[in-house]
């Protein structure tokens, strides 16, 4: 099989065209379009910007990431991609702790220490399996 070499914005550009194709036959019909609409009034004007800066940022790491595999080894970007659950960890334990309504879980040292134990292995593993 012989592969072909795209530049970065362009797969870029199929990858979003890819995303609203799979949105558009969701719009004909009503009930999901009424849900949409009705969930979109309810939502609170903070909450409508945090999930549009969610957007817009994931965006902005999808391009920086895509660069980065395209200047660099994937099989590093791979390992380094991997440690996102780490991140998630991290600002769950601080969003956690400052303001514990929004979590519904009790954070205390142990429960801390097995999901990094989890994560941790986790990328060794992919290391392992990258490599």
């Amino acid at each position: 099989m012989e592969y072909q070499m795209i530049d970065v914005p362009t797969a870029l550009v199929w990858y979003m065209i890819g995303n609203m194709l799979t949105l558009i036959p969701l719009i004909p019909i009503k009930k999901v379009r009424e849900m949409a609409v009705a969930d979109f009034k309810r939502i609170k004007m903070r909450t409508k910007i945090i999930l549009f800066s969610n957007t817009f940022l994931w965006l902005v790491a999808l391009f920086i990431s895509a660069f980065a595999i395209y200047f660099g080894p994937v099989t590093f970007m791979s390992t380094v991609s991997i440690t996102l659950p780490l991140v998630v960890l991290v600002y769950s334990t601080i969003l956690g702790k400052l303001n514990p309504k929004i979590l519904k879980e009790e954070i205390s040292a142990a429960t801390f220490s097995k999901k990094l134990v989890s994560i941790l292995l986790i990328i060794l593993g992919t290391y392992l399996l990258i490599t």
